[in-house]
């Protein structure tokens, strides 16, 4: 499935690592959604479960710590 993605962008003019890097995310958001969407009982269409996977995806969030000091990076 990537790869379709991959190729449909290229022929658009899309960078082709750009293509590649946009194509691998595009399709594991949706193996993830359509395996949340699966496992789901609660009713929600794929596309609500899509669009949630997709607002995480600006990646995992730790919790607030102590600033680092100069010397502990």
């Amino acid at each position: 499935m990537a790869g379709g993605f991959r190729r449909a962008l290229c022929e658009r003019g899309v960078d082709p690592d750009i293509a590649e890097l946009a194509a691998s995310t595009g399709s594991r958001i949706f193996r993830t959604a359509y395996r949340k969407w699966l496992e789901s009982n609660e009713g929600t269409d794929l596309t609500t479960v899509t669009e949630s996977v997709m607002s995480q995806q600006s990646g995992p969030r730790a919790a607030p710590s102590a600033s680092f000091g100069p010397h502990e990076m």
